[in-house]
């Protein structure tokens, strides 16, 4: 482990907890961290000084449980002791483990998920603050499966232990934490990263976003998923900005909230998905958009999921009043096997977008249209970055494809992961990849895109793909089309896939309803009455018609079910492995919509 070097050092130079340590002693004062549960009145902070003494104080704690090495599940309720918790791993020489508290609705399905990582990690400790811990105890003593998992409240430790800390042998090969996939497209696997790759991938992102002490931040991602790992617990100390974090549920109930403490705090960065941009537009009113101040936003990343152009240019528009410029928009791409960043920006450029012929691109050819309304919109993904050697290649032969065809996204760098954690076929499968011509080395995404203009324009993931009569398309445009059919059907709730069954390649589109809508089976009925209903059938031909008027594919089954049933990622991601299976099995069929039958 090296020697934290004087404050005009690299700070990136050493391992992550060389970093903290530095600026420990260079900015004892400053803050990289604050917490407000309604994002109004920033409370709890962390200054530099007190995080390292946090981290060192539970750290010594740890060692009298564990040794260097062994896995620390985290599981903590938005707030700060979530990166007390992470940074205390780091300093006991441990492996952090993110992961996401089961959520009451489901908590069958997030007991089963904790169970699968505790198992694969062999985590044997679990940190979490003590009004989690009571709950943690009742509720996995329920479903069972966690009898060796000691459950440790960093939040009722005391301080002493800090004196005590010694140096954790540990290098920049170390690993520093296990990033579990959010699995949308399969088991969740953990990405093992060390130290180097975490921080070549922040000084990227530094570079790439221009990320600096003048910065601040206001951030509800959650923290066990790896934007928001990144953006609200690394980042900061790694470029000595403040990031003012706050409860995801407190964004997703009232979106206010977060642009409203962007304009309080004059906030000159965030980071969201684009559904995000979108609810803003969907719940924000002009008159309340008059009233904040978001001049001083310059940085406004979009990624996580596909970025349509419709949405940024719709938020751009309702929040301009407010100073907003569109220039702040930074779409990204990147994945958890690469840290987090693949492209991103360029910063101060807004969104990039190109029209590519649509029947070429159902071929895997990227023909960009000239004219107004020609073509398909799609929105690039952020400019190539050098540290990051990115490839387009055939997914078959692995050879790489010549500039406008689409092909699977190959990456590699300091930034990519060692592997998946106890999992040798899977990480031999994506890591270490050899591209014809290119060497090994190459890391797998298993994402579709093509480069135009060194832009990389992501097109979608390869399995997902639905082909149909030898033409490509990809999931996320049929359900972007179909969720701006009707106000009844929920925007970022529907999932389009192909039923796996060898006699039949049938088309399923599953669409959540919004439950304020009341679903009827004829038209009979006043469909401006309270609450305002919709007609089945009518909306049925309103999602096949779109469908086929965009896509020139015919549905084969469009399945109507209540609001909160597609299964979704721990990041917001849908989950159409899921939603297939659960209607393959046919427990699709308890949650479809009860039609109410009027009688005239």
């Amino acid at each position: 482990m090296t020697d934290p070097a004087s404050p005009g050092a690299d700070i990136l130079g050493g391992t992550l907890v060389d970093m903290l340590r530095s600026r420990a002693r260079a900015d004892p004062d400053g803050v990289p961290l604050m917490f407000a549960e309604d994002g109004a009145t920033w409370k709890t902070s962390l200054t530099y000084r007190e995080l390292d003494e946090a981290a060192r104080a539970v750290a010594g704690h740890l060692l009298e449980l564990g040794r260097p090495g062994d896995r620390v599940l985290l599981l903590y309720p938005p707030g700060l002791d979530f990166a007390v918790g992470f940074w205390a791993c780091l300093y006991a020489g441990l492996i952090a483990i993110p992961v996401a508290p089961p959520r009451l609705r489901k908590a069958e399905d997030g007991a089963a998920r904790l169970r699968a990582i505790s198992t694969n990690s062999g985590a044997k400790l679990l940190l979490t603050t003590e009004s989690m811990r009571r709950q943690l105890a009742e509720g996995l003593g329920t479903f069972g499966g966690f009898e060796d998992l000691v459950l440790v409240a960093t939040d009722e430790l005391d301080s002493s232990a800090a004196r005590s800390w010694v140096t954790p042998e540990i290098t920049r090969d170390s690993i520093a934490y296990l990033q579990y996939s959010s699995g949308s497209t399969g088991m969740p696997k953990g990405v093992a990263l060390p130290h180097s790759s975490v921080l070549a991938n922040a000084a990227v992102i530094g570079r790439a976003a221009q990320l600096g002490p003048g910065d601040s931040g206001v951030i509800w991602l959650p923290t066990f998923h790896d934007m928001g790992l990144l953006s609200s617990v690394i980042l900061p100390v790694a470029h000595g900005f403040t990031v003012r974090q706050m409860p995801p549920l407190s964004f997703v109930r009232r979106p206010l909230d977060w642009l409203r403490a962007m304009s309080e705090t004059r906030a000159t960065l965030s980071v969201a998905p684009n559904f995000a941009y979108e609810l803003c537009v969907r719940r924000i009113h002009p008159e309340q958009a008059e009233k904040l101040d978001l001049s001083s936003w310059h940085m406004a990343l979009c990624g996580s999921e596909p970025v349509r152009a419709a949405t940024l240019q719709s938020f751009a528009e309702r929040f301009a009043v407010a100073g907003f410029s569109a220039d702040a928009f930074f779409p990204t791409y990147g994945l958890a096997e690469a840290t987090l960043m693949v492209s991103g920006g360029p910063f101060g450029g807004g969104m990039t977008k190109t029209r590519v012929d649509a029947e070429a691109l159902s071929r895997g050819l990227a023909e960009p249209v000239s004219g107004t309304g020609m073509g398909q919109e799609l929105v690039a993904s952020g400019v190539l970055i050098d540290e990051l050697p990115l490839v387009v290649a055939d997914p078959d032969t692995l050879e790489p494809l010549p500039p406008g065809r689409v092909g699977e996204l190959m990456v590699r760098g300091d930034s990519v992961a060692v592997g998946y954690w106890n999992s040798p076929e899977h990480t031999a499968e994506t890591f270490d990849v050899e591209v014809s011509g290119l060497g090994r080395g190459f890391l797998r995404t298993g994402d579709l895109g093509f480069v135009h203009g060194n832009q990389l324009y992501v097109t979608g993931r390869s399995k997902d793909l639905i082909i149909v009569d030898g033409n490509n398309h990809y999931p996320h445009d049929i359900e972007g089309v179909a969720g701006a059919v009707h106000p009844a059907v929920r925007p970022g709730a529907c999932a389009a896939f192909q039923r796996a069954d060898p006699s039949s390649s049938a088309l399923v589109l599953v669409v959540e309803v919004d439950r304020a809508f009341r679903v009827i089976g004829d038209d009979t009925a006043d469909t401006d009455a309270a609450p305002p209903t919709v007609v089945a059938a009518d909306l049925e031909v309103l999602l096949r018609a779109a469908v086929s008027r965009e896509f020139a594919l015919r549905l084969d089954e469009v399945v109507l079910v209540k609001q909160g049933t597609i299964p979704l990622t721990t990041s917001g991601k849908i989950q159409r492995f899921a939603v297939a299976e659960l209607h393959r099995t046919g427990r699709l069929d308890t949650h479809r919509i009860a039609v109410d039958v009027v009688h005239s």
